[in-house]
């Protein structure tokens, strides 16, 4: 019969003897390779108390719930060889037995510390919890919370239940390198470059937390990895100007006329889509003909977007026409989007309104990089390298001719 190490009894028995001795018996099977170590090589201990003789027992049995048998029969082979030949092992290395034992002791540190790490599904309920307070005091975006509870999700499913200090850069590394999006109802696709790092950014920053709050893991594992960016992913796509028609033709229809400020906003001012979700009436200057983004609002920085005159007349529209609903809606507003993309007949290009308005805009020669950079709230760089390409002047007047009804 085999005898798993979970069954073996781990815990000396005590046996009372005269005199008042009690007496450790280390005869069983867990201890029989490990006497040197538990007990200077004698296979019973004796000690004037019960107390004294259970205070050993427990100590053994830490040690080897710690280390575990087999770590300690190996410590134990190694102590009864020859303290010459050991050297000689080492020789090559320039090591001494000292030495070696140290970076053994180390080791099994290391390896204590792993095991008695909380694990990651605890953490990052206590780091949400922390991150939910922080948006409570007005200290942190809801859509940056709302971005690290979704991550946190595909970090619980990946390690939820490992001890967080023992989650390699390996394993990190091929969970992004097989990482992937939802996109439509059913479908998965590999995750973009631009996906991934945001993913491993969400993730060194929960690791950078338990260090912080817990002193572990010892180093983040996220540290040293690198995202290739793909070189030739400069180029965006942006709506035909036919596409762009029918945005607005089908926002004017009253199943979706709630929506209609929310494309237009988007399509003609390059507001990003989530900096757009948060706007109300007051953030609009119809006087000013500007777009007030407050620093609470805004993703990068607070600014004043110039409004063209084509969405000044979609907004003072819909204001007159439907004086009684918002500028955007809160309630429903997610399902009614994507059954807005579901009806539009064309496939919606992601982040295509503010792709377009950047395309339009320096194709209609409206002005260059440096209006750009204040409207849309990016850095000049980022806009060169994605925004060299542009559509001709006629195709841009057609764009910036997009009128509402009469």
């Amino acid at each position: 019969m085999v005898v798993k190490a979970a069954d073996m009894k781990t815990k000396p028995n005590i046996i009372k003897v005269g005199n008042g001795i009690h007496r450790l018996d280390l005869r069983g099977k867990a201890f029989r390779n490990i006497l040197q170590t538990v007990s200077g090589g004698k296979r019973s201990l004796e000690f004037p108390t019960k107390a004294a003789a259970e205070k050993k027992a427990g100590e053994i049995e830490d040690l080897l719930a710690q280390y575990g048998t087999k770590k300690l029969e190996t410590l134990e082979s190694t102590l009864r060889m020859d303290p010459a030949e050991l050297s000689e092992r080492l020789a090559p290395f320039g090591k001494t037995i000292m030495e070696a034992v140290d970076f053994y002791v180390e080791h099994l540190k290391n390896q204590q510390a792993i095991q008695n790490s909380n694990i990651v599904s605890l953490l990052l309920d206590e780091w949400l919890a922390e991150k939910k307070r922080r948006m409570e005091q007005n200290t942190l975006r809801k859509a940056t919370y709302e971005s690290l509870y979704y991550k946190a999700g595909g970090y619980r499913k990946q390690w939820g239940d490992r001890p967080v200090a023992s989650i390699t850069r390996k394993e990190i590394v091929d969970w992004l390198e097989t990482t992937k999006v939802k996109i439509g109802k059913n479908t998965f696709v590999p995750a973009s470059q631009v996906s991934k790092q945001h993913r491993l950014a969400y993730l060194s920053q929960f690791f950078i937390w338990c260090k912080k709050t817990y002193s572990i893991p010892k180093d983040n594992p996220c540290e040293f990895i690198t995202i290739e960016r793909n070189e030739n992913a400069g180029a965006v796509d942006y709506f035909k100007t036919d596409e762009a028609q029918r945005i607005m033709a089908q926002s004017i229809t009253k199943r979706f006329i709630s929506l209609l400020p929310y494309h237009a906003i988007c399509l003609f001012s390059g507001v990003r889509s989530a900096e757009c979700e948060r706007l109300t009436w007051n953030s609009i200057d119809l006087e000013d003909n500007r777009i007030v983004l407050m620093n609470t609002d805004a993703k990068t920085f607070a600014r004043r977007v110039e409004m063209r005159p084509n969405l000044v007349a979609w907004l003072k529209w819909f204001k007159t026409t439907y004086p009684q609903y918002p500028l955007i809606p809160k309630n429903g507003f997610s399902d009614r989007k994507r059954q807005f993309r579901k009806c539009i007949g064309f496939v919606w290009c992601k982040n295509g309104c503010r792709h377009s308005y950047a395309s339009y805009y320096l194709g209609a020669r409206y002005g260059g990089y440096g209006e750009l950079e204040q409207n849309m709230g990016n850095s000049r760089q980022m806009l060169q390298k994605h925004y060299l390409n542009y559509p001709n002047r006629e195709d841009s007047a057609t764009f910036w001719n997009i009128q509402p009804p009469v």
